[in-house]
């Protein structure tokens, strides 16, 4: 289960999965791509403040064009 949230949180929104793939994948009908690439961390170097800036984010940059 989390690495199937890790394939739907990457960073490169072209690469997130379509909801048909991961309802597969739950189903076990495919795998889970190799090579995923996300951020859950924030660096230290960020003030409170400034993280809430940074992650502020347009809808269509979250998900992205499907």
């Amino acid at each position: 289960m989390m690495k199937i949230a890790a394939w739907c949180l990457q960073d490169d929104f072209s690469k997130r999965p379509l909801m048909s793939q991961v309802v597969k994948c739950l189903e076990g009908l495919i795998d889970i791509e190799d090579g995923l690439r996300y951020n859950f961390s924030v660096p230290s170097s960020h003030s409170d403040d400034s993280v809430d800036d940074a992650t502020r984010l347009l809808p269509s940059q979250l998900s992205g064009p499907r």
